[in-house]
Parts: structure tokens; C-alpha cells; sequence
């Protein structure tokens, strides 16, 4: 169970996550977005809301783009609860701090780990930001959901 959503703004994935969890089971959400815009923004059930930057300091629990701590999060994550739901905002990011190769890797990654779980696995995308080529890579390996731009 895991979806590649293509979207401008992250509002269909944040949906789809919520879904998920209404039926129990914990949540993690890995963002670009400010954590505090978030939870603003959204009724979200996530146990834990990670700021994706490099900024230090914020009174929000960050990570740096960094694949192997993003993996180590994830999977530690899912240890603690049986089922639940990971929503990853920030593919785009992710691919200008390290490199196409290593973030489709990296996804691959968790796509393993996630089919052998009872999680869903979310991505949130704006189609635009990577190449015809690297998205048609990552549609292969997901059920993909397109939201029209308005």
C-alpha cells in the first residue's frame, strides 16, 4: 500500500494519511511544510510531524535531507506500532540535496520495508519538479494519484 500522489500543494496526500489513520495505528509525517503550518492546516492523528530542512534551532523537530537518517526514522517508527500510516512531502528536496539515483533508492528502500508491514506509505509530489523520465520511474513502483491543478 503505497501511493505516489501528484499534487501542487500536499492537500490530497495529507487526506489520504488521515484516512489511513482513522481506523487506528500511528502516524509519521516527514514535510517541507513547517510542522506549526501543518497541524494549522490540516486535523492530522500523526504521533510525529519531522520539518524537513537543514535549519537548527526550530522549536519543531527537524531532519536534514540526510537518506540514510530519513530510513533510519521511518523504520524505527514502525517498530514501535504495528500498523499506521508515513507520509514523505519533499521528494523534490530530497533530490536536489542528494541525487535522483540515490533518492529512487532510497524509496525502493521503503517500499520494501512498507510491503512486509500493515503501514501505507505516502508521497506527496509536484509532478513538475523531476524530469518525465525519474517520475515514470517512481510511478512503476506505486499506485499513483493524480490531482488535477485548479
Amino acid at each position: 500500500r503505497s501511493y505516489l500522489i501528484e499534487e501542487e500543494r500536499p492537500a490530497e496526500a495529507f487526506r489520504l494519511f488521515a484516512q489511513f489513520l482513522g481506523g487506528g495505528g500511528s502516524g509519521l509525517v516527514i514535510t517541507r511544510t513547517n510542522p506549526k503550518r501543518v497541524r494549522q492546516g490540516h486535523d492530522l492523528p500523526a504521533e510525529r510531524v519531522l520539518w524537513l530542512t537543514d535549519r537548527e534551532g526550530s522549536e519543531e523537530e527537524t531532519i536534514a535531507p540526510s537518506l540514510e537518517r530519513i530510513v533510519y526514522e521511518i523504520e524505527d517508527f514502525m517498530t514501535k506500532q504495528s500498523r499506521g500510516a508515513v507520509l514523505l512531502d519533499g521528494i523534490e528536496y530530497l533530490v536536489s540535496n542528494n541525487s535522483f539515483d540515490a533518492v529512487l533508492k532510497f524509496v525502493r528502500r521503503l517500499l520494501d520495508a512498507i510491503s512486509e508491514s500493515h503501514y501505507a506509505f505516502i508521497i506527496s509530489l509536484g509532478p513538475a519538479t523531476l524530469k518525465d523520465l525519474e517520475l515514470k520511474v517512481l510511478e512503476r513502483d506505486m499506485d499513483v494519484r493524480r490531482v488535477p491543478s485548479s
